[in-house]
């Protein structure tokens, strides 16, 4: 199902309304299966149904899209016959025309809850006018094309040795993708605290960062810092961005939900600062992971507090 909901002038919101439903109920199972560009509405993947011990059943494998409307309905949904992939705990993000779906597990042990199948690859496709997505590509495996050469594009995520696989936090801003932590094996038992990061061409391209200062290149195009990591590594944490610093809300480390709100500046080439930490104790909500996070300007305080993190 979907709503949507009003927002008055003050801020203050109205009754949320049922509006048009897209086909098959399903959930993210951590990542993100949901994105907005132009004026529609897209989903790819996600779990269909569980089991008596509510481990997923039934993964997902078709895209769907539908046009939100003047006054913030959703038309039909529409299933986008090109985009067939399964997998659930992946990130959907849009960019300048572009749709890209990162990591993910495409199947769950149902008696245990495992990832039996951990998603290195990326798909990426073109958004046209009408909202479909076409001249969609798969990522491919470092050293086979066109992930070769001298200059590789368009290669898999450099591997759990690197960047988590699932439930890693991404995010697309100045140019450049971001994978941050995730898990490192199927169980999410050991997190990773890395930044990799590629550059997106104007064409939409993952390509390689012209410099790598604080790290190795690995994978073909990714750069992976390893100097600025994140103490203890950190899964399911949610990543946005304000004024060319980068936040990651909640989160969890193998063992436990994180208690923190980790930060690092980001610099022209790609490259980041050191992250910083600052503790959630006193909020209403504390030691979460799976959150939903949001940031907006603050004109009124623009000197002093610019920006508003919700």
């Amino acid at each position: 199902k979907v709503y949507e909901i009003k927002i008055n002038g003050n801020g203050t919101l109205n009754n949320w309304i049922q509006t048009t439903s897209f086909n098959t109920g399903r959930f993210s199972n951590g990542g993100n299966f949901g994105s907005i560009w132009g004026g529609y509405l897209y989903i790819s993947g996600g779990c269909t149904a569980v089991n008596g011990s509510g481990y997923c059943s039934s993964v997902a494998n078709d895209t769907q899209l539908a046009s939100i409307n003047a006054d913030g309905t959703i038309d039909v949904w529409n299933t986008n016959a090109s985009v067939i992939d399964q997998r659930m705990g992946q990130n959907l993000i849009t960019w300048r025309d572009n749709i890209y779906q990162i990591g993910g597990c495409s199947s769950q042990d149902s008696s245990t809850g495992v990832c039996t199948s951990a998603l290195q690859s990326i798909n990426q496709g073109t958004i046209n006018q009408d909202g479909d997505a076409s001249t969609v590509a798969q990522s491919s495996p470092s050293g086979t094309a066109p992930c070769n050469g001298a200059s590789p594009i368009g290669c898999n995520l450099p591997g759990t040795s690197y960047i988590g696989n699932m439930l890693n936090s991404s995010v697309i801003t100045n140019g450049f993708l971001y994978v941050i932590g995730g898990c490192t094996n199927n169980g999410c038992s050991s997190t990773n605290g890395n930044v990799a990061y590629t550059a997106i061409s104007s064409t939409g391209d993952m390509t390689k960062p012209s410099t790598c200062p604080n790290g190795s290149y690995q994978g073909g195009t990714w750069c992976v810092d390893t100097v600025n990591t994140i103490s203890g590594g950190l899964a399911a944490a949610r990543p946005v961005v304000f004024d060319n610093t980068i936040y990651l809300v909640g989160g969890l480390n193998g063992s436990s939900n994180v208690n923190a709100i980790n930060r690092a500046d980001l610099n022209k080439d790609g490259s980041i600062s050191a992250w910083t930490s600052q503790s959630m104790t006193g909020l209403g909500a504390n030691s979460i992971s799976y959150t939903y996070a949001y940031t907006r300007a603050n004109p009124s305080s623009a000197s002093t507090a610019p920006g508003n993190l919700f």
